[in-house]
């Protein structure tokens, strides 16, 4: 099986573009992160990433869902590696147990897509502020990949169905020639 990560900041399309790759009929993993975000505040707990372990139990979670992919198929596609976990816990300071490092270390991924998110395609526009954090999120998500010796394959601002396409030939390219 082929392992796809979509990565970059926050707000830059990855979700939309995990939707419409199911919506091709591929495999995908959602991201956790959000998922938790929001299970914990239905539970009256408005601001779960005021916690330590807090990135801890994301990427429990993360590996939970990755776990559950059916063995056998052919490819499936990430929202969010985990090695994006490396850099959340670097930025925010949430510590990751020497466990759960060891778990972003043993995986390999076939091929990071690093989306960009510096234009505005059918989301509206952001404050400044949070594009800047976006920003900050992604140089150090990009940072934590290239230390693990990943290349990154730039996904570009353009329209969903551009960039699904654009995904999905890199993705049949690197399936048919082994590369990664």
């Amino acid at each position: 099986m082929k392992r796809f990560v979509l990565t970059g900041g926050h707000g830059v399309g990855k979700t939309s573009l995990i939707l419409a790759l199911e919506q091709c009929g591929e495999w995908v993993v959602r991201e956790a992160g959000g998922d938790l975000l929001r299970y914990r505040r239905a539970l009256g707990q408005p601001f779960p990433t005021d916690e330590k372990d807090f990135e801890a139990a994301v990427l429990r979670l993360h590996i939970e869902r990755e776990q559950k992919v059916p063995v056998g198929i052919r490819r499936v596609f990430i929202d969010r590696g985990r090695p994006d976990h490396l850099a959340y816990s670097r930025l925010f300071h949430w510590p990751l147990p020497a466990e759960l490092q060891e778990a972003v270390m043993a995986v390999r991924y076939d091929a990071v897509f690093f989306i960009d998110g510096s234009s505005e395609y059918g989301v509206g526009l952001r404050p400044e502020a949070e594009k800047r954090e976006s920003q900050r999120i992604a140089e150090e998500i990009m940072k934590v990949y290239q230390e693990l010796n990943y290349t990154l394959w730039y996904v570009p601002p353009a329209a969903l169905q551009e960039r699904v396409k654009h995904i999905l030939a890199i993705a049949d390219h690197i399936a048919s020639d082994g590369a990664g």
